[in-house]
């Protein structure tokens, strides 16, 4: 989002959501029925893809898909580089092969989808959703070419690929994670007419009482009834879909009044402004989850909620402080290349004027004979 104007309550929906990515995948492992994890489960991926969505500009294909590489496809090659240096290091080349390379290469994210997949690869761990996103946004564009040459309504054929999708999911399971990427264009699409229609923009108070009481229920529904798991394509009807859509909605209206609470709302944008780091550095925090494990187990036993809490701050801290760490070296890295830069400019300024005083004085002299 650096070569567009942001919008700070959109960042701290970010924010929320990826600090909640983070809790939802500790509660998951130690504390899977709980409430919270079925209230994070119902929005958390797709709050990124309907965001994402809203931000989305008719463009040239070519320009269009060199961002999205730069912005999503390497930070997935860098994570996924970063975890096989450290399984070489530290469990040697077969198993960095078979644990990290391999599953890299082909993006899986569902380990019930392994059977599925055309080669026999374990999964590739959170960072299916970078994959995901990037090829979500990439069929997106060819969706939006075909539509323009053909005039078919985007809308069409977005749920065709995602139907699509669905109906390979016990039958297949691509690489690249490409059917959750089908699917996910519900959600693309959808934050691309709510940026159309004014959806956030407009003021909880202008939309009718009926439409956010519906809204609400449906994501209830989807809370208690409908969990959706994108990593696996799995969703339960149209509930899964729209209940996610209605939270996004609610959240993003939420983080408009967040953003101005001092100190929290603060913080949450800079979460999401900075999500991408957050979510690397998180992708990486296996190597250090046993350690933390041990520390939790000091005071609370696993599973349970208070150990899945402490857990979970612990993990935040980590990636948080992981981004933090990165983000000030890559400030001082950049502010020393902004200085050399001046300093060359500088040096090649005083040659210019140096040869132009030779140039004068060389004159005066041919003048002088």
């Amino acid at each position: 989002m650096s070569a567009r104007k942001r919008i700070e309550y959109v960042d701290v929906a970010k924010g929320i959501a990826i600090l909640s990515v983070i809790v939802g995948h500790t509660f998951s492992a130690y504390d899977p029925g709980s409430l919270l994890n079925r209230f994070i489960y119902s929005f958390h991926m797709p709050l990124f893809f309907i965001l994402s969505g809203f931000f989305y500009r008719p463009q040239d294909f070519k320009t269009a898909f060199g961002r999205k590489v730069k912005n999503l496809l390497v930070p997935y090659l860098i994570i996924n580089a970063v975890r096989c240096l450290i399984a070489l290091e530290k469990s040697g080349f077969e198993t960095m092969l078979q644990g990290y390379l391999f599953p890299a290469l082909y993006g899986n994210g569902s380990t019930p989808k392994i059977a599925l997949c055309l080669f026999d690869v374990k999964i590739v761990g959170m960072t299916w959703f970078l994959i995901a996103m990037f090829v979500c946004q990439v069929l997106y564009l060819c969706l939006e070419e075909f539509s323009k040459k053909y005039g078919t309504p985007m809308w069409i054929l977005v749920i065709l690929m995602a139907v699509t999708g669905m109906g390979l999911n016990d039958k297949v399971w691509l690489p690249f994670s490409i059917q959750p990427a089908m699917s996910a264009l519900l959600f693309y699409h959808a934050g691309r007419l709510m940026r159309e229609k004014k959806v956030l923009e407009e003021p909880v108070r202008a939309v009718p009482a009926g439409i956010l009481i519906m809204g609400a229920v449906i994501w209830i529904v989807a809370v208690f009834y409908a969990s959706l798991g994108m990593h696996a394509n799995s969703y339960h009807g149209a509930a899964s879909v729209l209940g996610a859509i209605a939270a996004t909605y609610f959240i993003t209206q939420f983080s408009k009044g967040l953003y101005h609470v001092p100190v929290l709302g603060g913080f949450l944008n800079w979460c999401g402004r900075n999500s991408i780091y957050i979510y690397c550095f998180h992708a990486i925090d296996k190597n250090i989850l046993l350690s933390i494990k041990h520390v939790v187990l000091r005071f609370f036993p696993l599973p349970s909620t208070k150990g899945a809490l402490l857990f979970s701050g612990m993990r935040l801290l980590f990636a948080l402080l992981g981004a933090l760490v990165f983000l000030v070296v890559k400030n001082l890295v950049k502010e020393f290349r902004r200085e050399q830069k001046k300093k060359k400019e500088r040096q090649m300024e005083m040659q210019r004027r140096r040869q132009q005083r030779m140039q004068r004085q060389r004159r005066r002299e041919i003048q002088r004979r």
